[in-house]
């Protein structure tokens, strides 16, 4: 009989947690041949989510945060990963987190293409994050517009060797993937070094990849990301995204590096934002040289301000036009923005985030 141990690790996510469960526990798959357990680890929530975990309590497994992290605020996603991993009995660890609902069909996908492909490690994928706040509006569209998960259609398998010869690769997520648990003991879980919820996730899949592990990315298995979060936050990931970074970097001893996160074909790219902050100083200069006034070097800064914002959106309406090409009327609604929506996007987006993931650069 197969066995897996689903975990689910969560913090304040009441407004999505119930569904979650439901939708964790009425999973699809035949249980004569199956024997999943689900775990939840509560990093220390403060809201109800206690009181929605105790109405499931007789169907699902719950770790509180421990008291020797009582210290901490709440615990770091990697932190929560492996308390959850060190608990299980299953020969599969599957893990996503309690803002994100798994389709029915979810443990019953991953059994099968452990099975199909011969794999130690499947990522999924999910769809565009659902839920209120600029944050969200701004994750939402940065993900529809720059994430090669949104475009690939068909499940592949790559590994170091692979990685080498043709650059294939993606990015693994800690809401929706799958691990041997046999890998995960061999690697020793997630690096607990990574405080803030970013960069664990993939500092894990380096460790996969170096060793020599096959993983799968299987497009069809997608999760619904219910993200409501504010701009200030949104800021604040913006910050912990650069940590990551540096932090990635350090302890895969330049296996994963900046490079991973240079330019490819992200018309709001930081080449581009530099090239034009370079081209306003050149024009300033010049209209101090010879004296312009201020009023006139005003107009003149303004213009170039203007042109670079007709140009972003003549590129933004590109893109979008051709993502409603290849996607159909599935995400027809969601690739219609207004002037509005599109201006904020562009400025907000260009200050945030000046770089993304590339397949090609992988050391």
């Amino acid at each position: 009989m197969k066995s897996a141990s689903v975990i689910i690790i969560s913090y304040n996510n009441s407004h999505n947690l119930e569904e979650c469960l439901r939708s964790l526990i009425e999973q699809d798959y035949d249980r004569s041949l199956a024997d999943v357990e689900i775990i939840v680890v509560d990093s220390g929530s403060t809201d109800n989510s206690v009181e929605i975990l105790k109405k499931y309590r007789d169907r699902i497994k719950v770790i509180p945060k421990p008291i020797k992290f009582s210290s901490f605020h709440h615990l770091a996603p990697a932190i929560a990963r492996n308390i959850g991993a060190q608990n299980t009995n299953g020969e599969i660890l599957v893990f996503t987190d309690g803002d994100c609902i798994p389709p029915k069909s979810w443990v019953k996908s991953m059994f099968e293409s452990f099975d199909e492909f011969d794999v130690d490690c499947i990522i999924g994928n999910r769809e565009p994050d659902v839920g209120q706040g600029i944050g969200t509006f701004i994750k939402r569209y940065d993900f529809i517009l720059y994430s090669e998960k949104f475009l690939v259609n068909e499940a592949f398998v790559f590994d170091k060797e692979t990685i080498e010869k043709n650059k294939k690769f993606m990015p693994l997520a800690g809401n929706n993937f799958a691990l041997k648990k046999t890998v995960w003991n061999e690697i020793g879980g997630m690096k607990e070094c990574f405080k803030n919820p970013t960069g664990e996730d993939v500092m894990l899949e380096s460790e996969i990849i170096k060793r020599g592990y096959k993983i799968l990315f299987n497009p069809g298995i997608r999760v619904v990301h219910i993200h409501p979060i504010s701009l200030r936050k949104m800021m604040e990931k913006a910050i912990q995204r650069g940590e990551s970074n540096y932090l990635q970097g350090k302890h895969s001893r330049n296996f994963i590096s900046w490079k991973l996160y240079a330019k490819r074909g992200h018309m709001l790219n930081h080449d581009d934002f530099l090239r034009g902050i370079l081209i306003g100083i050149i024009i300033l200069g010049f209209a101090i040289k010879f004296g312009f006034s201020f009023q006139l070097i005003s107009i003149i800064l303004i213009g170039f301000f203007i042109l670079w914002t007709i140009k972003r959106l003549f590129d933004l309406d590109n893109q979008l036009c051709s993502l409603r090409k290849i996607k159909g009327d599935a995400y027809k609604t969601m690739l219609n923005l207004n002037l509005s929506q599109k201006l904020f996007f562009i400025y907000i987006h260009t200050f945030l985030k000046d770089n993304v993931f590339s397949q090609k650069t992988l050391n």
